[in-house]
């Protein structure tokens, strides 16, 4: 049986054809929601996920909300976030220090309008995917 690194290693860019990119897309974005979904409930984690599909869409899901958790990510004292984190390989701490530094108003603008076209969005995915979970454990 492959392991998920193999399965990876085999994995390419689809090439010529974006229907097929978006479908693949789609199809995989749900797969990280639901397990963002499940994150959250057995967590009680807030998240946000933010993707940009290939034909330029922006997709969210975010619990308790999008709103919520770039204000606190972007008001995130400096210190607080590198004693958090210490050296994690998947996240560095450097790396969130220039992401703050950088962070340019403009985009902090667009990613909030985004957020506000995409709550309703999440919330019908979210109660969606709650009635499915009790649904499993009926």
């Amino acid at each position: 049986m492959e392991n998920s690194s193999e399965k990876k290693k085999k994995t390419g860019m689809i090439q010529d054809d974006l229907e097929a990119r978006n479908a693949a897309f789609l199809n995989l974005m749900s797969d990280i929601f639901e397990e963002a979904i499940e994150l959250s409930i057995l967590c009680r984690a807030e998240l946000a996920i933010f993707l940009a599909s290939p034909s330029g869409e922006i997709h969210c899901f975010a619990n308790p909300s999008a709103d919520a958790i770039i204000k606190r990510y972007t008001s995130t004292n400096v210190d607080t976030i590198v004693k958090n984190e210490g050296d994690s390989p998947s996240c560095s701490s450097m790396s969130h220090l220039q992401t703050l530094t950088d962070c340019d108003k403009d985009r902090q603008r667009d990613l909030e309008a985004q957020v506000e076209a995409e709550k309703i969005f999440s919330h019908l995915l979210f109660q969606y995917m709650m009635d499915k979970s009790l649904e499993i454990y009926k």
